[in-house]
């Protein structure tokens, strides 16, 4: 496997860097976990990939971003000079799965901008017969949510999680009834479905990006 990271550095002393690459998974699958569709050919992988994590034209706007900063600087006397005019930001792509007609990607953007702290957005999903699956696609849903239940209160983060979500103040979109739903920005590889919550999703800053891992063997029917 090869992993491929996208950044963006810049400094008091106006340094840029980027580093790009493509990811592509050259392991073969474990034996079927999850059946019908034939394997995705690699040179699709990019295509895929296009469907989920931001799009090059995104990425590359770092004559605007390097604008931005020279802004932020020009506005406040002795800012260049501070530790939080280092802004910068990264993207990291990972192909997570490729095998039994699904592709699986994990895209991760890192940033700071002069703030308390970074900022971190990771957006996850599987392709299957050229579509991104949703809860809906899942079979057997409601067993998969009572799995997912015992795997969240398992979590090592679990206690965390459940001192923020009982914060009234919190508006939490994966919350209801004080119980953590399930969330779209999900994956599936050989082991079973993993759940991705960003800082403040359903904790703090401090539990980092948090991944429900369900251990599932899913099987789709021919359509």
């Amino acid at each position: 496997m090869k992993k491929e990271i996208i950044s963006f550095v810049i400094g008091a002393g106006i340094v840029g860097s980027i580093w790009c690459c493509k990811t592509f998974c050259e392991s073969k699958p474990e034996a079927a976990s999850v059946a019908v569709a034939p394997d995705p050919q690699k040179n699709d992988v990019k295509n895929q990939q296009s469907s989920i994590c931001p799009s090059e034209t995104a990425i590359h706007d770092d004559e605007a971003y390097l604008q931005d900063w020279i802004s932020a600087i020009s506005d406040s006397d002795g800012y260049a000079q501070s530790a939080t005019a280092n802004w910068w930001r990264e993207y990291k792509y990972d192909v997570k799965y490729v095998g039994n007609g699904l592709v699986s990607f994990y895209c991760q953007e890192n940033k700071y901008e002069g703030t308390i702290h970074g900022q971190y957005k990771t957006i996850v999903g599987t392709i299957y017969r050229g579509k991104r699956l949703q809860l809906k696609d899942l079979p057997e849903l409601d067993k998969i949510r009572k799995t997912f239940r015992r795997a969240l209160e398992s979590h090592k983060d679990f206690e965390a999680v459940k001192l923020y979500i009982d914060i009234p103040l919190h508006n939490l979109k994966y919350v209801v009834d004080k119980e953590v739903q399930m969330t779209e920005n999900f994956y599936i590889d050989e082991k079973g479905i993993h759940f991705i919550y960003d800082p403040y999703e359903i904790a703090s800053f401090a539990a980092g990006t948090i991944d429900i891992f369900v251990p599932y063997k899913i099987k789709f029917n021919a359509k």
